[in-house]
């Protein structure tokens, strides 16, 4: 596109010097405003560009709704001329307007993410080429509630609360936004899931946890749509786990580009590792841990649950603030928390089917039995497999073949550092033992045994893997004398 552009004479909007003027003719806009009204405070001016941006932005990017085709079923169009040019222009404004809130700190934290965010949406969305309709219909619908937001504090700055004005601007907004912002939004936001889970389906090009995953975040979108409430939880989370999103994208296009081993690369790599842990397990863990809280609570105050229920949000709640401070495992704890909870939302439709006198019909009988399915497949078998790897096998026990098979294997060189690491500890204890006299001697005996087996180990060069496996399945439990 940046080439037909060129060639027709227009201005290519896709290059960082087209977001720098968008920014500074924003700035002067800002500026021209405050030489025009000297009186006023800085926020006024600046809100006065937030209006004109949300005015000019709903108006003109409403159109690319209304295309040909709905834009959310056809992804890959290209970006037009004028889809450029809407998101440079709204790009600028959020750059200018992220610089002002930093410069003045009249915002909190999350209005601050808020800015970066849509900063960064924008920026890979007009560097991205394709689906510019997509996000200028988003950009456009979403920047609908803006005026009214706008509106709103200037007639409060007026003075002129309350009354009827402020009333029905206050009225409005609310409308718009949970018409808009909440049920809109999170349509667009499913349509694209849904989309992108046949796109991958069509092409093949991920494989089955990934599938997975996008057929989790349909049916878990899909519920929060219908269920009307909840909505608040659901686009918060959703917006934070979506922050580490475009900072993956960049990382495919920067290796697609050529650019691997790069400065550029390290960076955009380091980066999404750190927001990826930071997000999606610390802060997602956190999500799940104040729902499960806040649902214990709720069961305890309205006794709704028998106790066997309660006493699973009472181990849940534990078992996730454990995992929350423990520092790491986190990927083993978020990994099985989601497969478990790929039930509730069929266990859950099947509550709302049956409430809305739908009982007995196909639907719910469908709904059941595939809850039946995903229940017995998920929390019975895989559930049973995981506590297996957790409470049976160690890392070592994951090679390409089994431990005891190969003893011929060679000693790598971390199963070197487990057996000396472990042969200090058990002479360090054999030690202690002898000095204190705690023990009897079987288990003297069995510390004596325990340092010349892992010292012949450690010098035999090889079978490395069973030593450590056999430590690994045996050494959690600690010896009384260490106590």
């Amino acid at each position: 596109m940046t080439e037909n552009a060129t060639n027709s004479g227009h201005i290519n909007y896709e290059s960082i010097f087209a977001v720098a003027v968008s920014s500074a003719l924003w700035r002067l806009g800002y500026e021209a405003t405050r030489y025009v009204l000297p009186k006023k405070n800085p926020e006024y001016s600046c809100r006065i560009i937030s209006f004109v941006h949300g005015l000019v932005m709903a108006f003109i990017g409403i159109n690319q709704c209304f295309m040909i085709d709905s834009p959310f079923d056809h992804p890959e169009w290209k970006t037009t001329y004028m889809q450029s040019f809407l998101m440079v222009t709204s790009l600028g404004y959020f750059v200018h307007d992220l610089a002002w809130c930093l410069q003045h700190q009249t915002e909190d934290r999350l209005m601050i993410a808020h800015h970066v965010y849509s900063v960064c949406a924008l920026f890979r969305m007009l560097f991205k080429g394709y689906s510019g309709a997509q996000a200028t219909c988003a950009l456009g619908s979403m920047e609908l509630t803006n005026p009214f937001l706008q509106a709103r504090w200037f007639i409060r700055s007026e003075g002129m609360y309350p009354s009827v004005l402020f009333t029905s601007v206050e009225t409005t907004f609310m409308i718009v936004f949970i018409a808009i912002r909440i049920v809109l939004g999170t349509y667009f936001i499913l349509s694209y899931f849904n989309h992108d889970l046949a796109w991958c389906l069509q092409h093949q090009i991920e494989d089955r946890l990934m599938i997975a995953h996008h057929v989790y975040s349909v049916c878990a979108l899909f519920r929060m749509l219908f269920k009307v409430y909840s909505g608040a939880q659901a686009t918060c989370a959703l917006g934070s786990m979506e922050l580490t999103n475009p900072f993956l994208q960049a990382r495919w296009f920067i290796r697609s580009e050529g650019m691997y081993l790069s400065v550029l690369f390290t960076s955009v790599e380091t980066t999404f590792m750190i927001v990826f842990i930071a997000i999606r397990i610390v802060l997602g863990t956190y999500f799940i841990l104040g729902y499960f809280v806040h649902d214990l609570a709720w069961c305890l105050q309205h006794q709704t649950e028998d106790r066997l229920m309660i006493a699973h949000h009472v181990y849940s709640v534990c078992a996730l603030f454990r995992m929350l401070f423990k520092g790491y495992s986190g990927a083993q704890a978020t990994c099985a928390l989601g497969s478990m909870e790929l039930t509730n939302p069929f266990l859950q439709a099947r509550w709302f089917i049956r409430s809305e006198g739908m009982y007995p019909s196909v639907l719910f009988t469908s709904v059941e039995t595939t809850f039946m399915i995903v229940f017995i497949a998920i929390r019975i078998v895989l559930g049973t497999y995981f506590i297996m790897i957790r409470f049976i096998r160690t890392n070592h026990c994951f090679m390409i073949d089994s431990s005891f098979d190969q003893p011929e294997w060679k000693t790598t060189y971390m199963q070197s550092f487990l057996m000396v690491t472990s042969l200090g500890y058990l002479v360090h204890d054999l030690a202690w033992c002898l000095q204190y006299q705690t023990e009897d001697r079987l288990m003297i005996a069995h510390h004596v045994h325990s340092v010349c087996a892992l010292f012949r180990k450690l010098l035999n060069g090889y079978s490395g893997a069973q030593a450590t496996l056999c430590f690994g399945g045996h050494g959690t439990h600690k010896p009384l004398s260490s106590s």
